[in-house]
């Protein structure tokens, strides 16, 4: 724990197994749910056969998406549909119902739901249901796709869900037709599987008296999720409650999803709990997958080594069905490719191109780290190409300090930030210049070492979203805070904690903190986008002062004093200019003894912040890595970050989230893949075939801070949930490439497997000398 650091409040009960996940929650009467899902990547569906598993004594019933049609539900909402392009054609967004009807469009695609009295007789149901259908041809690739003869919606003849431009493409054609040096690449962001070591879940209780559904769900945004509830099942927000318990990860993957609104309408139909929990095997097959862009990226550059033009060409894989967040990722974040140089002229356009897989959404950094790779890869390519230091060709492009704020050439206006002074602390910090000493060692050791840098920048805090925050005073002297967002392991709890006790002079044991449920508020924001650090911080703080100042007409009148002449001094309110005063806690006992029967008095604040304006936290990763080349193995030698996310509210926190984004970067970048056959069948399905990093891959990360106050809130502090991973991929692919350098290796494509190094090392080999290796087992 870093000095000055509250310690974690969440933790002693998740580490004592005491933790309440979804999972955990047992109601009387409750029965399971299971889905019947699709063996087929691609097929029409001609029938739906559940006769045997409606003969079993255990089963309840058997559902399809014809049911929940008669019922006169609706398909699911989107929550973030596409924009329209720059000639105002708008996205093709099909229907996506609970259960598939009509056809099969990927493996796992659920088609039926059955429920049982036990989850092991649910699942053996389930998996009796019939699906009888003619197969479709599978398309897998979107180099297919959009020139298949088969299309997968049928009002879709070229599979393209959405085409979005953006930028200045006839400034950017000049730019390009006149530029002495022009450095591009392909660069492949591979599909990815959040897998959070929750799976996904819920229960649903309906109440037939009150007409009340109550859903427990460990989703990233209750309200939203109650939203989106109330329009697919005709009900009104009123009559739903949406609770969030502790969640064991989501890191994007869970918001409202096609089997929570089936098992939420099942419930109601029932009239009875009804509990569904995804196993691991079950995730793969239907939990949104994530990344899948295959970008072209190109950039002039003038004989100096200034940037004056970036082409930016990307096709991103929806998957089968444009899911309610589908273009988060490709769009929303793309003035990252801005990066943090005075680019003039940027040229940008993203198709979103369906494919039989399983649909795409966000996932850690949804964006901004395949932004960052594009820009931060063609940046060290261009260094490579004129000869000069990556951090040279860095230095010369990067806005100053004084330019601020400063509008890109893409759609962002940075309000603040020194980004070479960031760079230059990295660079210290990982002694950049005595690498060369460092790899002449290694030489003499017979291994490979390279050295990589990514100076990277990201927004956080959307514009126009908001959040709200009520605090509320107890008659024992204890503070509930009520936050519109959710926890999912950042530790919200104890940012809110130790906020509050600084500013209201109460003890960290006298506060409690309650998150994600909307039977505590009328609206709350989410959790998403680095965003609670400034908007939940800045929501608090107008809480807080509200609650002051209903606070003080009590003290007043408990010191017999004017209220004009009653201020609040940590944790008490003084008669200015006596030693008369009044302690907090002591006003909220008096508030609740006036209005017997309440537990707070009527005395409580209510904080509502809205966001006109993003912040962008921003950073510098260096990465060394060594290389055995004759198997190809990596390990990582250093890995040192500095960060500016504003005002650093705890230390502690910042840490654990950087150090777990880079985690997830050295994941992506080194092993993780979803793979499917040419037969459209899944391939990683399990952690046997799908690589997650763990303790030994890594080394120690060193990082370090460099704070510039945004103006853009109250408190100042800018998002620092996703920075780690922003930077991570542009920094370990540089690092790998930089250590073949020698190889006249200039990009190899993520996953960079030990294998794909030593083929990359053995072709040299092979054209420049008779030596001749085996490949390394992977």
């Amino acid at each position: 724990m870093r000095n000055g650091d509250m310690m974690r409040v969440e933790d002693r009960s998740l580490v004592q197994g005491r933790g309440r996940y979804t999972d955990d929650i047992v109601l009387e009467n409750m029965a399971y749910a299971a889905f019947a899902r699709s063996p087929y990547p691609h097929a029409r569906l001609l029938s739906v056969d559940g006769s045997i598993a409606a003969g079993q004594e255990s089963v309840l019933a058997v559902y399809t998406l014809e049911d929940y049609r008669a019922d006169g539900c609706r398909p699911l909402p989107y929550l973030l549909p596409p924009p329209e392009n720059r000639i105002g054609a708008a996205a093709f967004l099909p229907d996506r119902w609970p259960l598939a009807g009509g056809r099969l469009r990927h493996v796992g695609d659920p088609f039926a739901l059955v429920v049982a009295t036990t989850p092991e007789a649910a699942l053996e149901a389930a998996e009796s249901v019939v699906a009888e259908a003619a197969m479709l041809a599978p398309v897998m690739e979107m180099r297919d796709a959009t020139r298949s003869f088969q299309p997968i919606w049928e009002d879709c003849a070229d599979n393209v869900c959405f085409l979005h431009e953006a930028g200045d493409a006839d400034c950017t054609a000049a730019a390009f037709g006149s530029a002495p040096h022009v450095v591009s690449g392909r660069f492949v962001v591979p599909r990815v599987s959040a897998n959070p070591l929750e799976p996904r879940g819920c229960v649903a209780a309906y109440d037939p008296d009150s007409d009340r559904l109550t859903v427990f769900a460990g989703v990233q945004d209750v309200f939203g999720c109650r939203s989106g509830l109330a329009t697919a099942l005709c009900r009104t927000q009123e009559s739903i409650d949406v609770v969030s318990p502790c969640v064991g990860g989501s890191f994007g993957l869970k918001y409202l999803d096609p089997e929570t609104t089936a098992v939420c309408w099942a419930a109601t139909k029932l009239r009875r709990p009804l509990k569904w929990v995804s196993s691991r095997s079950e995730a793969f097959l239907s939990d949104n997958h994530s990344r899948d862009n295959v970008t072209i990226g190109e950039l002039a550059v003038s004989s100096k080594g200034e940037f004056l033009a970036l082409r930016v060409r990307t096709d991103a894989n929806v998957g089968a069905y444009a899911a309610s967040l589908a273009s988060a990722s490709p769009v929303n974040n793309l003035g990252s490719l801005a990066g943090v140089y005075r680019t003039p002229a940027i040229d940008v356009r993203v198709r979103g191109i369906f494919t039989n897989t399983n649909p795409t959404g966000p996932y850690r950094g949804a964006g901004r780290p395949e932004a960052s790779y594009v820009i931060e890869r063609l940046v060290d390519m261009a260094a490579r190409r004129l000869g000069l230091d990556r951090t040279e060709i860095r230095r010369r492009n990067m806005i100053r300090a004084e330019e601020m704020p400063y509008r890109t050439a893409l759609t962002y206006t940075y309000d603040c930030g020194e980004f070479e002074t960031v760079m230059d602390k990295a660079l210290r910090a990982a002694d950049w210049n005595d690498f060369e000493r460092r790899r002449g060692r290694s030489r003499q050791d017979g291994k490979l070492r390279g050295i990589g840098i990514s100076t990277v920048i990201e927004r956080a805090t959307l514009a126009w979203t908001f959040e709200n925050v009520r605090t509320i005073a107890r008659s024992d002297g204890r503070l509930t805070i009520v936050a519109g967002g959710s926890d999912q392991g950042q530790g919200h709890g104890t940012m809110y904690t130790q906020l509050a006790t600084s500013w209201l002079g109460l003890s960290p044991d006298s506060i409690e903190v309650v998150e994600g449920d909307t039977r505590w508020l009328p609206s709350g924001g989410m959790t998403g986008s680095s965003r609670t650090s400034a908007m939940g911080s800045a929501a608090l703080h107008r809480s807080v002062q509200d609650l002051l100042e209903r606070a003080k007409p009590i003290a007043a009148d408990h010191l017999e004093a004017h209220s004009a002449d009653v201020e609040f001094r940590a944790g008490f309110f003084v008669v200015a200019g006596t030693d008369r005063q009044v302690a907090l806690t002591e006003v909220f006992r008096i508030a609740a003894a006036a209005a017997p029967g309440s537990a707070s008095g009527g005395l409580e604040g209510n904080g509502h912040y809205s966001a006109e304006v993003e912040n962008f936290p921003n950073g510098c990763h260096v990465c060394e890595v060594e290389i055995d080349p004759e198997t190809g193995e990596l390990t990582f030698c250093d890995y040192v970050v500095v960060d500016d996310v504003g005002n650093v509210i705890n230390e502690t926190i910042v840490d654990g989230q950087l150090h777990g984004g880079i985690a997830q970067g050295i994941g992506e970048a080194l092993m993780e893949a979803v793979r499917y056959g040419d037969d459209g069948q899944l391939m990683s399905g399990s952690f046997m075939d799908y690589a997650m990093p763990r303790a030994g891959d890594m080394c120690g990360f060193r990082t370090g801070l460099h704070p510039v106050p945004t103006a853009t809130n109250p408190v100042g502090a800018k998002g620092a949930g996703e920075a780690g991973l922003v930077g991570a991929l542009p920094a370990i692919v540089g690092a790998i490439v930089d250590a073949l350098a020698d190889y006249d290796v200039d990009h190899l494509d993520m996953p960079i497997t030990s294998a794909k190094i030593w083929s990359a090392i053995s072709g040299h080999c092979r054209a420049d000398s008779p030596m001749v290796h085996e490949p390394p087992a992977e």
